[in-house]
């Protein structure tokens, strides 16, 4: 049988949190549109205390509206958001961005220019007496001590990435939001700093959302995963929930490398190189998810030959074409093995494939 979906399919409803933790955010139904586009629609989720959240999505799909929405910088034609049980926006009621205790990480950073390091954290401080210790506190938990003074010029990406993160960290607000906060980092800086942005977040015991169209950020940096497709969300889960029980074909082509192989039923049953595989009930054409990792070459399988391969260094995607059936397969091997154009290749599977209805999204 396909491998159980257990990831939150994209209707709304109350997720038992193992952890018991309270709801920080809680978007219930909610539409905004925009002029003529309808940015929003029908969006539901719930994003518990303490917890790293990424709104995962192409552009387009509404992610950065959602953001805010929760921030206060638009407001819903429909539903409610509330923020730890507050209600703070509606079609007929919105709470001011100032008065809802959200910190806000913009993708340019927002830094001003003029300002040194500890004037850019205070900014948003009211004078007081404590101003300046909360100041070297939170310069502190963002590795940044001993920079005050510094330019915000003189800083690396990095680490003005690190003073946009503590000047919306020291008025401790409720809860962090982050718009695509990494875009601006060179490729080569950004594992790196998305370390170092979950370490910060986790130490300051913060609640965070952060948007972003980059599926290796979301998948390596939060804690869950609302995947948004045509303004809405289509799934909810764990990283690794998300990448291998996909419940929508938006889902499966977006994130991560698959196959997609769109095939008829026949008597309930999916007919392919690899054995017959039970459809989903009512279906008449499926779309079939196979990783490119989930394939390994074999002495014996189903039949083809190498077209061509990228080589990465750490490993290798083969393009495969089956013999009898006529399918095209990217094939993912580790970096020793030499297959190109070694004439014919058998291949299979490790794990039985995701089978969903044609209709769960995606189709043509």
């Amino acid at each position: 049988m396909p491998a159980p979906v257990t990831a939150q399919r994209c209707e709304h409803r109350t997720v038992t949190d193992p952890l018991n933790r309270p709801i920080a955010v809680r978007a219930d139904h909610v539409a905004c549109r925009l002029g003529d586009v309808d940015a929003v629609r029908d969006l539901s989720f719930e994003v518990y205390a303490g917890e790293l959240f990424a709104i995962l999505g192409p552009s387009g799909s509404g992610k950065t509206t959602a953001l805010r929405l929760i921030a206060g910088f638009e407001q819903p034609t429909a539903g409610t958001i509330a923020l730890f049980d507050d209600e703070v926006a509606s079609a007929s009621r919105v709470v001011p961005p100032e008065k809802r205790r959200v910190g806000m990480v913009f993708q340019d950073y927002a830094l001003f220019p003029h300002m040194s390091v500890a004037e850019n954290v205070a900014y948003g401080l009211p004078k007081s007496a404590e101003r300046n210790a909360r100041v070297a506190e939170v310069l502190e938990l963002t590795r940044l001590g001993g920079m005050g003074d510094r330019d915000v010029h003189q800083l690396s990406g990095g680490e003005q990435q690190r003073v946009a993160l503590a000047r919306a960290l020291a008025p401790e607000p409720r809860l962090i939001l982050l718009d695509e906060p990494f875009s601006n980092l060179d490729q080569s800086l950004r594992a790196r700093v998305r370390g170092e942005v979950r370490e910060i977040l986790k130490r300051a015991g913060a609640t965070a959302i952060m948007v972003t169209h980059d599926q290796e950020e979301a998948l390596s940096i939060a804690d869950r995963v609302a995947f948004m497709w045509g303004g809405r969300v289509e799934q909810v889960g764990t990283p690794d929930q998300i990448y291998t029980a996909p419940v929508t074909v938006h889902a499966a082509e977006f994130i991560g490398d698959a196959n997609i192989l769109r095939v008829p039923v026949e008597d309930g049953v999916v007919h392919l190189p690899f054995g017959d595989f039970p459809a989903p009930e009512g279906a008449r054409r499926v779309a079939v998810v196979i990783r490119p990792e989930e394939i390994q070459v074999l002495p014996g399988g189903a039949y083809g030959h190498v077209v061509s391969r990228e080589y990465y260094g750490h490993d290798q995607v083969l393009h495969v074409r089956l013999e009898e059936s006529g399918f095209d397969l990217r094939v993912r091997v580790a970096p020793h093995e030499r297959l190109g154009g070694a004439g014919p290749i058998a291949v299979g599977l490790r794990t039985t494939p995701l089978v969903l209805a044609a209709d769960a999204g995606g189709e043509d």
